[in-house]
């Protein structure tokens, strides 16, 4: 958290929260935190969130997580997307929500 606008790395999305009425501003920079086996919706103005795999808005599935490595190569042919995180490492492999 930081009380000062920050530019986040690309594997974060910036988020700013005021607390109270126009008061205090906190900057923070949020990584994602997927659990594998679970299917998220990606949106332009919503970030991720949590889906049933079975609905219609799941774009992706969370194949398999890998935490302390960053590394493409561990993802197998299951997954046609990666996702890596450099910060804490984390490698997230993605595939289909309707597979």
């Amino acid at each position: 958290m930081h009380d000062k606008e920050v530019e986040c790395h690309e594997d974060y999305t910036s988020y700013e929260e005021t607390f109270g009425s126009g008061g205090t501003v906190a900057f923070l920079c949020l990584a994602p935190n997927f659990k594998e086996g679970s299917c998220y919706n990606e949106g332009m103005m919503t970030g991720y969130k949590f889906v049933p795999c079975t609905a219609s808005d799941a774009s992706f599935k969370v194949v398999s997580r890998v935490d302390g490595q960053v590394d493409e190569q561990l993802c197998g042919k299951d997954a046609d997307q990666v996702l890596v995180v450099n910060d804490p490492k984390i490698t997230y492999c993605l595939g289909s929500a309707k597979g």
